[in-house]
């Protein structure tokens, strides 16, 4: 049994490490092939907004986007991969830089919906970036769409997991003040809110951010091999947003 069929996490085909899932990728079987397109449909919006900043046409940038997930998939962009350990950002950078080049050379994006298996992305939310942030080069753009989709499913998955401990409410109400340096500000309008004490509403929300830099760690550590810093990787993300 192979790495990836042993580890599995609560998105079901997806592996506990997706560092680990980009260079066994090119082994094949049906647990790899359904990780791979997961990985792909997570970081769709990062490939779409790079492609946009180098000049590409919507349709346009939304087909190449197409074009290097079907080929990732296909895994054509793994066969060269150096099995060097690091960052998966950096890798997938690296890998849509060159497929870029290729595709401006040869022209070679397919017609819309030409048998490719369809990634279903935000581009209102990738348009609305790139107005934005006025002249920054794409590379940086990548970088921070990447931050930001890494943080959105934290923050997803934290909301699920207040969901099914019967606590939505509470993180609904204490969301807001996770990205905020204190949140006696809102703490007694929240208490009102909650029907809690203003005591309670502040141990929720320490337990809230602890539980939130947990889930974030865990979701760094999964894009980085281990000589790289999980910490080092998080500060480099947080200073993107």
């Amino acid at each position: 049994m192979s790495d990836l069929s042993a580890h599995r996490s609560i998105d079901g085909w997806f592996p506990q490490t997706r560092w680990s899932l980009v260079l066994a990728a090119t082994d094949g079987g049906e647990t790899s092939a359904r990780a791979l397109e997961a990985l792909c449909r997570m970081y769709w919006k990062p490939v779409f907004t790079y492609i946009r900043a180098q000049g590409f046409a919507p349709h346009d940038a939304e087909d190449l986007a197409q074009e290097f997930f079907a080929r990732l998939l296909e895994r054509d962009l793994l066969r060269d991969t150096d099995r060097a350990k690091g960052k998966l950002r950096t890798f997938l950078a690296v890998v849509l830089r060159n497929f870029l080049l290729n595709a401006r050379e040869a022209s070679m994006a397919r017609k819309r919906g030409g048998g490719l298996i369809r990634m279903d992305g935000d581009t209102a939310e990738s348009e609305s970036l790139l107005l934005a942030s006025g002249e920054a080069p794409p590379d940086r753009l990548f970088d921070r769409h990447w931050a930001l989709t890494l943080l959105d499913r934290v923050l997803d998955r934290l909301g699920e997991e207040y969901r099914r401990a019967g606590k939505g409410d509470v993180f609904v109400a204490l969301k807001p003040a996770l990205t905020a340096d204190e949140a006696s500000n809102t703490s007694c309008e929240v208490a009102r809110r909650l029907n809690m004490s203003d005591g309670a509403v502040r141990v929720a929300m320490h337990r809230l951010r602890q539980r939130y830099r947990d889930l974030l760690v865990a979701e760094v550590a999964q894009t980085v091999s281990d000589d790289v810093s999980v910490e080092e990787e998080l500060r480099a993300l947080l200073e993107m947003v």
